[in-house]
C-alpha cells in the first residue's frame, strides 16, 4: 500500500497490527504490544510517497484465519505505528483496504485503500 510522509521529518514505519474487517474512528486503537514489528526498516523522506508491506505467513498464528476470511470477505484494517528516525513522536495511523466488487479480473481484483485517521502516542 502507498504511504506519504505529510511531516517535515523523516518517518520511520516501525511496526503493524492486522485487524478483520473495516474499522472506524469510533472503534478502540489496537494495543501497542500487539503490533507486529517490521522486519525491515520503512524510512520515508518528508513529503515523499513510499510503500508499506506487511505479510502473515504462518497459518498457526493468531491472526492468520480471522484475516484470511476478512480477505475473502472483502475489509482489512492495518493499524501501522512509525516515528521519527530519533524514536519520538510516535504515531499510528489507521487504514482500511477495502474490495471493489466488480471491478479487477479473474486474476485478481482491485482493492481501495482510505487512511481514515491518526492517534499520537506521546502528547501528554
Amino acid at each position: 500500500m502507498l504511504v506519504r510522509n505529510v511531516g517535515n521529518g523523516m518517518a520511520v514505519i516501525q511496526s503493524w497490527l492486522p485487524i478483520a474487517g473495516q474499522r472506524t474512528s469510533a472503534d478502540e486503537w489496537g494495543a501497542i504490544d500487539d503490533f507486529r514489528a517490521q522486519t525491515r526498516s520503512l524510512w520515508i523522506a518528508p513529503g515523499d510517497v513510499a510503500f508499506w508491506q506487511g505479510a502473515l505467513r504462518d497459518p498457526a498464528e493468531e491472526p492468520f484465519d480471522p484475516i484470511r476470511q476478512a480477505v475473502a470477505d472483502g475489509a482489512v484494517t492495518i493499524d501501522v505505528l512509525y516515528r521519527d528516525r530519533e524514536g519520538g513522536q510516535r504515531t499510528m495511523s489507521r487504514f482500511t483496504l477495502v474490495r471493489r466488487d466488480g471491478e479487477g479480473d479473474d486474476e485478481g481484483c482491485d482493492w481501495w485503500v482510505s487512511l481514515g485517521m491518526h492517534h499520537e502516542l506521546d502528547r501528554g
